[in-house]
Protein backbone atom coordinates (compact mmCIF):
# COMPACT_ATOMS: atom_id res chain seq x y z
CA UNK A 1 0.00 0.00 0.00
CA UNK A 2 1.64 3.53 -0.88
CA UNK A 3 1.64 6.42 0.99
CA UNK A 4 0.14 9.82 -0.07
CA UNK A 5 2.67 12.34 -0.66
CA UNK A 6 2.55 15.30 1.48
CA UNK A 7 1.19 17.93 -0.31
CA UNK A 8 1.54 21.71 0.11
CA UNK A 9 -1.47 24.49 -0.43
CA UNK A 10 -0.42 27.37 -2.07
CA UNK A 11 -2.27 30.96 -0.30
CA UNK A 12 -4.85 31.32 -2.93
CA UNK A 13 -6.21 27.58 -2.29
CA UNK A 14 -6.03 27.93 1.81
CA UNK A 15 -7.15 31.74 1.33
CA UNK A 16 -10.30 30.05 -0.64
CA UNK A 17 -10.72 27.30 2.12
CA UNK A 18 -10.47 29.92 4.97
CA UNK A 19 -12.79 32.14 3.70
CA UNK A 20 -15.43 29.47 3.42
CA UNK A 21 -15.08 28.26 6.67
CA UNK A 22 -15.31 31.63 8.19
CA UNK A 23 -18.56 31.81 6.10
CA UNK A 24 -19.47 29.26 8.74
CA UNK A 25 -22.69 27.84 6.57
CA UNK A 26 -21.15 24.32 6.50
CA UNK A 27 -19.51 22.23 8.88
CA UNK A 28 -15.38 21.19 8.63
CA UNK A 29 -16.55 18.00 7.28
CA UNK A 30 -18.61 19.35 4.73
CA UNK A 31 -15.54 21.74 3.52
CA UNK A 32 -12.98 19.34 4.04
CA UNK A 33 -14.51 16.87 1.22
CA UNK A 34 -15.31 19.97 -0.91
CA UNK A 35 -11.35 20.87 -0.68
CA UNK A 36 -10.03 17.82 -0.19
CA UNK A 37 -8.43 18.09 3.34
CA UNK A 38 -8.85 16.68 6.58
CA UNK A 39 -11.18 18.17 8.79
CA UNK A 40 -8.48 19.28 11.18
CA UNK A 41 -6.82 21.19 8.51
CA UNK A 42 -9.84 23.06 7.68
CA UNK A 43 -10.68 24.30 11.50
CA UNK A 44 -6.77 25.26 11.54
CA UNK A 45 -7.12 27.03 7.87
CA UNK A 46 -10.68 28.79 10.06
CA UNK A 47 -8.29 29.82 12.75
CA UNK A 48 -5.77 31.66 10.79
CA UNK A 49 -8.12 33.33 9.13
CA UNK A 50 -9.67 34.61 12.42
CA UNK A 51 -6.00 35.75 13.54
CA UNK A 52 -5.32 37.85 10.93
CA UNK A 53 -8.71 39.23 11.23
CA UNK A 54 -8.21 39.91 14.62
CA UNK A 55 -5.27 41.50 14.04
CA UNK A 56 -5.62 44.02 11.54
CA UNK A 57 -8.81 44.96 12.80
Amino acid sequence: MSRRARRTHIPAFTAKAARAAVEGDRTPAELAEQFDAHPSQVTSWNGAAMAAVSVSS
